[in-house]
């Protein structure tokens, strides 16, 4: 998955909103926020039977000499 294919976001987006089994999504992203982020929301918005959502970034700062 490469992160900012249009395609692949908006799959993700449709696949978690139609899912009728998920009740809590836990995500730990490692990097830059970027529009697959936007699309996890948009998808647990989407979603009825999510109760929980938590997201956890973890921003890997490069120190370049």
């Amino acid at each position: 998955f490469v992160d900012g294919d249009a395609t692949k976001c908006s799959e993700l987006e449709e696949c978690i909103a139609i899912n009728t089994k998920l009740q809590k999504v836990k995500i730990i992203y490692r990097g830059l926020p970027s529009t697959i982020i936007s699309n996890v929301i948009r998808g647990v918005t989407k979603n009825k039977t999510i109760t929980s959502l938590t997201l956890h970034f973890l921003l890997l700062l490069y120190l370049m000499e």
